[in-house]
């Protein structure tokens, strides 16, 4: 029995040795690799905390995500406060912080809950978009709770059916959650938060634009006034204006055309037969 244990315990301190070996950034790749509920700073490798840790920051770029979740201080701090000079207009951070389950940064994006009162869709990038700063918080915030392992159960369902989608409410839904909470989230008390059980019904979004009514039918310009008549002094009006006699058009009678065309044709005629002669 005694050389059994003594055989455990060589087993256990060549496994240890192998571990001590091990480079920090195969710790970290592993580490970033298990489930979320196994990502917090107590699972770090024992006695490599620090190595493992910087690791990770090294390769933020790639580990942002376990970073959130371990509510690594400056990474949240540079994720949360670039995502919020973006005015949430970036849909690669968004994905990052919703797949973190970090219920540590919560806090950090509560105040978007408030940048307005009604869903509005706006688009930026390549074919990317929202429903606006507040109801894109409600959502993140959303999916934290479901992702998060801390929640308890009856948590998650209400922020499926609550803060899943885009609907009229979830601005107002994601308020009363957080104002509800706020207590327990600031305290790390996750699993003490509650569902909201009534909020206030939210703003119908903004109707589209109303088409321009048709242009009315033109109208024909007013007929032009007719010219005043001249205004005559007293005494140009007492001179009669004199009339102007028109005569009749006297007929010309066609017989008078037809005896001068028969004198012209006679005439003709003899100057012609005179000059014959005299040849």
């Amino acid at each position: 029995m005694r050389k059994f244990i003594l055989c455990v315990t060589a087993v256990i301190c060549g496994l240890s040795s192998l571990r001590s070996q091990e480079s920090a950034e195969n710790l970290a790749s592993h580490f970033a690799s298990i489930p979320l509920e196994g990502r917090t700073i107590d699972n770090l490798p024992v006695g490599r905390e620090e190595e493992v840790l910087a690791a990770l920051v090294a390769r933020q770029s790639v580990y942002m995500g376990t970073l959130l979740r371990l509510n690594h201080a400056p990474t949240v701090e540079r994720i949360t406060g670039r995502f919020a000079e973006l005015e949430g207009k970036d849909a690669y951070l968004r994905g990052r912080i919703q797949s973190s389950g970090s219920p540590y940064i919560i806090d950090e994006l509560a105040p978007a809950l408030y940048k307005d009162d009604r869903i509005k869709r706006r688009l930026y990038g390549e074919g990317e978009g929202d429903w606006g700063p507040s109801a894109q918080a409600a959502e993140i915030i959303g999916q934290l709770i479901i992702n998060a392992p801390e929640f308890p159960p009856e948590a998650k369902e209400w922020a499926k059916k609550h803060l899943g989608g885009p609907g009229r409410d979830i601005i107002q839904a994601g308020r009363a959650w957080w104002e509800l909470n706020q207590a327990a989230l600031l305290a790390n008390q996750f699993d003490k938060v509650q569902v909201p059980t009534t909020y206030p019904a939210g703003v119908m979004p903004e109707e589209p634009a109303q088409q321009l009514a048709a242009p009315p039918a033109p109208v024909a310009p007013p007929a032009p006034e007719p010219a005043p008549e001249p205004v005559q002094s007293p005494m140009a009006a007492a001179i009669p204006t004199p009339t102007v006699e028109i005569l009749p058009v006297t007929e010309i009678n066609p017989v008078w055309w037809i005896v001068g065309l028969i004198i012209l044709v006679a005439g003709v005629v003899f100057v012609a037969r005179k000059k014959k002669h005299k040849s």
